[in-house]
């Protein structure tokens, strides 16, 4: 009798131990493909997220780009007046224009002197025109510029003759009447007989663009932020970050997946990385 019992118990013992081991590899099977589901999900969330992001943000600098276009459209004709009565014209112009749009800081323009001076042949030497945002208060000035040559970033502009979106710069102050802000311009080309005269832009504080990308909507625990065509941080949730270069910040994912190629390639793409403490990561770029 006892061997009869003792016979079943290792009988039950071996099925119970067939069953735990079955039920563990049934489990951890659940457990995997769960997180493997988990993850694609989240993954394919956030490339969503990324990718309709992407085109609020192209929407507001498209939007900005149709009031710059409009403008320089519309001032062509400034030939065909006095230049005293364009410049005063063009000026109070603008001022109906950035306050209804209380993201623009300062809204300039550049008159280049060959344009307008009779006698005039030098290629560079210009004024300036600009209405600049102080809180609630408006000013505005006329400032005489690129006398012995063109700054990087205008004759960058000027060469080019595209309407475009420049790249995050500090913000030339002259007359000390106010503090150098980090900003991106928008602007459009003013163009007579296919010769380049001018330009009209905007000016967007970095900060503006900070408060924009900080809307994006992620999974709990994900950021987002905003890089430039040459890899300037634009917006990041750590502002001691921005208008740093992608390459300081992750040299390593820049060398390994050739972001810096793929995103001036316009590409759609994700990336998998791991932090210093080990941390699993996904990169997602739209």
């Amino acid at each position: 009798m006892a061997v009869k019992r003792s016979i079943q118990q290792k009988i039950l013992l071996y099925i119970l131990s067939v069953f735990v081991v079955f039920f563990t590899i049934a489990l951890g099977y659940i457990i995997t493909n769960s997180r493997k589901t988990i993850l694609k999900e989240t993954s394919e969330k956030t490339e969503l997220i990324a990718e309709n992001s992407a085109k609020e943000i192209e929407r507001f600098f498209e939007n900005n780009l149709m009031i710059t276009r409009t403008l320089s459209q519309a001032f062509s004709i400034y030939q065909t007046l006095s230049p005293e009565v364009w410049q005063k014209l063009y000026l109070q112009m603008y001022m109906p224009v950035i306050e209804a749009n209380p993201h623009i800081y300062i809204l300039w323009d550049s008159w280049e002197y060959y344009g307008f001076v009779p006698g005039y042949t030098k290629e560079h030497g210009r004024i300036l025109m600009y209405v600049l945002r102080d809180g609630d208060k408006f000013t505005s000035n006329v400032e005489e510029r690129s006398m012995d040559g063109d700054p990087e970033h205008y004759g960058f502009f000027k060469n080019n003759e595209v309407d475009a979106v420049w790249e995050p710069y500090a913000d030339v102050v002259q007359d000390g009447t106010r503090e150098s802000l980090l900003m991106t311009t928008i602007a459009s080309p003013i163009k007579i007989d296919n010769k380049f005269m001018g330009l009209i832009g905007v000016d967007v504080n970095l900060d503006f663009i900070q408060q924009l990308v900080s809307t994006v909507d992620l999974v709990e625990g994900g950021f987002a932020f905003l890089v430039s065509n040459s890899g300037i941080i634009a917006g990041h949730p750590e502002k001691s970050l921005v208008n740093k270069n992608i390459n300081d910040i992750y040299p390593d994912e820049v060398e390994k997946h050739s972001l810096m190629e793929r995103i001036q390639n316009a590409e759609s793409f994700s990336i998998s990385r791991y932090d210093e403490a080990g941390m699993y990561h996904t990169m997602v770029f739209a």
